[in-house]
């Protein structure tokens, strides 16, 4: 028994003129993985969403679903959040937690991270390069995903000096606490890679 929660980035969209044209997908299983309910499209963006970005997943404990992803625009970068509420079967539309969009004409490889904690807390961090550069950010919600705080540095006023990484968030308690490149400062530690090094935070 249990629950198992996917989400991927799929081609199965592209077309011969765009084959690296990907769209988040989503599916979701109540008997451990045994069988799974059909494939959901939670994207469809004439681009395609950002092709290498690894979506996250991140569940409640009450039960909502959180898919994190890096959304595109023409040549410009988002990160957004969709949202399925529990005894839902779909998700809300969703909502754009990073600031203005990042020009980046390429993929940068890093996917956000998430963690979903009682209460409707849901934190986000991501690496984003759109104030010239790259550095680590983070966002958090209090209503389940439906709104999010202004977006501060990641690490207490250091992002600007971490490298580009790939972000992994632990929950743990007490409160976050500032954090340094490769480990957290507070209970739960860990490794991210990344192209250049590495960030965690508890929290």
């Amino acid at each position: 028994g249990g629950a198992v929660i996917l989400a991927w980035l799929d081609e199965r969209d592209a077309t011969p003129l765009d084959e690296n044209r990907k769209q988040v997908y989503f599916a979701s299983s109540a008997d451990g993985g045994r069988t799974f309910a059909r494939n959901v499209a939670l994207t469809s963006s004439d681009r395609g969403v950002c092709p290498c970005c690894r979506p996250k997943v991140a569940a409640s404990p009450g039960g909502a679903v959180h898919v994190v992803y890096r959304a595109r625009d023409r040549e410009d970068l988002f990160l957004r959040v969709a949202t399925r509420r529990p005894g839902s079967d779909t998700f809300d539309p969703p909502i754009t937690v990073s600031g203005g969009g990042w020009r980046y004409p390429a993929c940068p490889g890093d996917g956000p991270a998430a963690t979903a904690g009682p209460g409707g807390t849901l934190r986000v961090a991501w690496m984003d390069g759109s104030n010239g550069k790259e550095a680590l950010w983070q966002s958090t919600s209090h209503d389940g995903g439906a709104s999010f705080s202004m977006v501060e540095p990641l690490c207490a006023g250091r992002a600007q000096s971490l490298p580009a990484s790939f972000v992994l968030l632990a929950s743990a308690s007490p409160a976050a606490r500032p954090c340094s490149s490769g480990h957290a400062a507070g209970h739960a530690g860990g490794h991210a890679g990344g192209r250049a090094g590495g960030a965690s935070l508890a929290g």
